[in-house]
């Protein structure tokens, strides 16, 4: 009796009867199918694609694998399509890599994740804050130092735009539910923990921060490695505290130099703003390299440098949107940048207190300018960054306290106590003042010298203060 043959039976003898550069084709078709519908697969598991994106998606490779199946029955054209196969299974094996690379990534951040509640919403819809905040340290994160970085990164995906925001780490102001009503430097919430930064800069802006991205020195210069260095310009020559030189123009900068670069402020014609706007020339060329990465390798390289070395309160499911935003659509974000800005002064700090130290006191206008942006930002209205010039309002956000000039800690050395300066200043004009009519009176020359011997007095009395004061060992560390 005659064996029924099965369908496999039957695949079988047909598949013997093909000529060897026919087998060798179906055997590619086949495996083409398989990578393309484990990637199929995946990429529906991990949701990383929107629907409508996910669709076109499985109809191309449905096309590939059908055309691939008719090329491998035409001996003329089977070698093109055999090269075509190939070229296909290793784009799809490259793509399931990525898309696993990506979950894998994803799961890791979020494990980083602290207990900082966050203000949820559909990042791929609605607008969104994240504060990046960075303590100046090296090796593990830890939440609870001095804040070296506080840049708001305003994102509205609706028109593709990107607000930078940068608040000088010596911003005056109160910290809420920390200092009692007083106010301190903006960097010393962080001896506080995260919940003090974000509440401290909602209240400055009177805005919702809806995420956070903690980082250190080990974090930025991992990052920027990762992703080939940063590109910057740089307005004039410098050399910074610790040895690195900044020639004029165009600057191609690895991890550790572009650290350097932002963190430099001594040396800088504006000080600490000068140190804001390098951190957004430097936050901005990420952001270009970030959406413009085309390398399996440098993607993995980053991936491997955030997921260690930074931690977010951003909820997996939101990660995930901002993959898939970025995949599906592509944008090309449009970046703004803008610094706020105040006035150097010596204030009695709630953390230090009862000492004095160097702070910047913030400008009401300047405040004022950066919430209205804002809130147009967010209204999705056209933005403008506007600093200020000769014809702003210089008043200040809120008034200066009296201080008490012997608690006055001169931390970096430069002997630039304001009340020393415009003593002196004040005795030298008079000093003039009497030399120019000593010809004509002769009791001038005693009341010149009366006035110099005071003032070497007052000198001496203020060198002294300044000696006789501590400096706290945080403090030191944090205004280094």
């Amino acid at each position: 009796m005659r064996q029924k043959r099965t369908f496999f039976n039957q695949i079988q003898d047909t598949f013997r009867s093909w000529p060897a550069w026919k087998k060798a084709g179906m055997i590619i078709v086949v495996i083409q199918w398989i990578l393309s519908l484990i990637a199929i697969i995946t990429t529906a598991a991990l949701g990383l694609l929107s629907p409508s994106v996910l669709l076109v998606l499985i109809l191309l490779l449905i096309v590939f694998g059908l055309l691939a199946f008719i090329i491998q029955h035409d001996r003329s054209v089977q070698l093109a399509g055999k090269i075509l196969s190939i070229l296909l299974c290793l784009a799809l094996l490259t793509g399931d890599a990525a898309l696993i690379r990506i979950n894998s990534f994803l799961d890791n951040v979020s494990d980083n994740q602290k207990q900082v509640e966050s203000k949820d919403t559909e990042v791929a819809e609605d607008t969104f804050i994240v504060l990046i905040s960075g303590n100046d340290a090296y090796g593990e994160l830890s939440e609870n130092g001095t804040s070296d970085v506080n840049i708001l990164v305003c994102v509205n995906p609706n028109t593709q735009q990107v607000l930078l925001i940068t608040t000088p780490r010596d911003f005056f102001i109160e910290l809420p539910g920390v200092s009692e009503g007083q106010r301190d430097k903006l960097t010393h919430a962080g001896f506080y923990g995260m919940e003090a930064q974000l509440a401290a800069l909602e209240a400055l802006y009177e805005i919702d921060i809806n995420y956070y991205v903690w980082l250190n020195f080990t974090s930025f210069i991992e990052i920027v490695d990762a992703i080939g260095g940063v590109t910057v310009y740089n307005e004039y020559s410098f050399g910074s505290w610790d040895g690195f030189y900044y020639s004029e123009g165009e600057l191609e900068l690895d991890g550790l130099h572009a650290l350097h670069f932002v963190r430099e402020r001594k040396a800088l014609e504006d000080g600490d703003f000068g140190r804001g706007r390098h951190q957004q020339m430097v936050i901005s060329s990420m952001i270009r390299k970030l959406t413009d990465i085309n390398s399996l390798s440098t993607y993995n390289q980053l991936l491997t440098a955030v997921e260690k070395n930074c931690t977010t309160n951003m909820p997996k499911n939101r990660m995930m949107e901002i993959v898939q935003y970025q995949l599906s659509k592509s944008p090309s974000w449009q970046v703004t940048s803008v610094q706020a800005e105040g006035e150097i002064m010596g204030q009695e700090c709630y953390s230090f207190a009862p000492q004095v130290l160097s702070v910047v006191m913030p400008y009401k206008e300047s405040v004022m300018n950066i919430r209205k942006l804002i809130r147009d930002f967010n209204a999705g209205l056209p933005i403008t960054a506007k600093q200020m010039d000769e014809n702003s309002d210089y008043s200040y956000f809120t008034d200066p306290d009296p201080v008490d000039w012997s608690n006055y800690l001169d931390l970096e050395g430069r002997g630039d106590n304001p009340q020393k300066e415009e003593k002196t200043t004040s005795e030298e004009d008079k000093t003039t003042s009497e030399d120019e009519t000593s010809s004509e009176e002769e009791t001038s020359s005693e009341e010149v010298t009366s006035i110099e011997e005071e003032t070497s007095s007052e000198g001496e009395t203020t060198e002294e203060v300044t000696t006789e004061e501590t400096t706290p060992e945080e403090e030191v560390s944090e205004e280094g």
